[in-house]
Formats: structure tokens, sequence, C-alpha cells
């Protein structure tokens, strides 16, 4: 990937670009063994040929956390450019060095990563999904509302159901540099069966079923999020009979009758 774009600019065929240079870095924590002094490389000419990027800087960190180099990650977050970056950007940026840190038990740097990310106010981007239903919006979260008397107790109900009926596999990261699991098996499965996009799907099905003329034998539900749909959640689709379509920020998802 490097000597492609290397030739593609030499060549002339080319414009350097920050979505050119940001896939360049991300195929350097891509390789077998992350090749993080060409991801620097990478981000200093991205700098002299586009300026600072944000998505060039979170790209090299993601690749400097993987290869175990994290001094020369949080010298990255020093940079002057930082703080001119939105705050998501920063709070990614914060985040991905803060669980390198982490994972190798540097509990100094993760205390007073925590520290500086309260003091700029970074924060994550609370996931959630929104269904059209009824011809109203209604937003979904990750939260647990299994609970008696809950307002979506009848939405979480129908979640298990799905899960029971469904050729469902509990699935974990592959990459536990962005995942560190500390509670039980039973309890990941139970926050996961919580996750906003498959209660949104459980509130269009059980919708459908109580107004089964509004919509046609094999009608488009369609799911907006406002994140990237985890592994567990495509194959609770996919044993659901529906296949997800992302576009943008947008699933789509189709389902046979018989759900």
């Amino acid at each position: 990937a490097i000597s492609l774009l290397s030739r593609l600019i030499r060549e002339g065929n080319v414009s350097p670009d920050a979505v050119s240079f940001c896939s360049a870095i991300a195929a350097c924590e891509r390789s077998s063994v992350p090749r993080f002094r060409a991801a620097l490389r990478l981000l200093k000419e991205s700098i002299k040929a586009v300026g600072p990027n944000a998505g060039c800087y979170i790209a090299t960190v993601q690749t400097l956390a993987a290869a175990g180099e994290l001094d020369r990650a949080l010298e990255l977050l020093t940079h002057d450019c930082v703080e001119n970056f939105n705050k998501q950007s920063n709070y990614v940026l914060y985040r991905t060095v803060q669980v390198g840190c982490a994972a190798a038990g540097d509990s100094i740097n993760v205390d007073r990563l925590s520290k500086e990310m309260k003091d700029h106010n970074l924060k994550a981007l609370a996931p959630f999904a929104t269904a059209r239903v009824g011809g109203c919006l209604q937003n979904f979260d990750n939260k647990i509302d299994s609970g008696i008397g809950s307002s979506m107790a009848e939405v979480a109900n129908k979640v298990q159901d799905l899960v029971r009926n469904t050729d469902h596999q509990f699935v974990t990261s592959a990459l536990p540099i962005e995942f560190q699991g500390s509670s039980s098996q039973k309890g990941q499965e139970i926050s996961l069966a919580n996750h906003a996009e498959k209660k949104a799907l459980a509130q269009l099905l059980m919708n459908e079923k109580k107004n089964p003329q509004s919509t046609s034998s094999f009608a488009t539900l369609a799911v907006e999020i406002n994140f990237k749909m985890c592994a567990d959640c495509h194959a609770f689709f996919q044993g659901s009979q529906c296949v997800s379509r992302p576009k943008n920020h947008r699933q789509g998802t189709h389902h046979a009758p018989r759900l």
C-alpha cells in the first residue's frame, strides 16, 4: 500500500490527499507486524502535503498502540495541531492510547489520560439507533431495559425471543487492543442482547405484527445508527434471515414473512 501510494504520487497519477495517506497508514497497522516507523513517516509526509489531519493522526496512533509503542503515541498527543481537532476525534485519539496503556498495565498513564479527557470534556458519542414506528421516529440506546415496569420491557422481551429463536452465537472481538472484557460471558451476552440496533429491529417487527396492513410482506425495515454495527449484531441479523446493508450511518434490513 505504501509503495503503491508513493508510485502514484511520483508518477503524478493522483494528487495526495488525506484519505490516501490515512489508508496507507491504516495498512501499516494491518501488517502481520505493525509497521509503526512507516506509519510515522507517512504521517510526516501527510502533514507536509495536506496539513495536519485528524484521521491520519488516529490511524497512526492505532498503529503505534498495536505495536506497543505507547511512548511515541503519547508524544503525538502533545502536538500543537491536536487541540484544533474536533472533540470526537480527540476522544478517539486519547481513548486509543489509554486502552493501549491499560493493556500494557500502565496505570499511571491510564489515570493521567482520564484526567486530561475530563479536563478537556472529551466524551464518547453515545450510541443510539433510530427506527420509524407508526410514522414517528423512536430512539433506542444500549441500556438494559428488562426491568419490571420499564417502558421498554416489551421490546426487551421481544429481543430475548428473537435471540432464542435465532442461530445465535456469542461473538468476541478479535482485537484485544480495542476491547477488554472484564465481565462474565453471561454478563456480556446480556449486554449484547440490549444493543440499540437489536431493540430497533424488535420494535419494528412488533409494530408490523400489530399493523400487518401497514407494510408489504417483504417490507424494508430501516434502522439508522450513529455507530458501526458490531459483529454480534451482524450475526444476529443473519441468523434472523435479515440482511444488513450499511449506507453511511444507515442500516437497511429486509426480512422474510415468517419472522
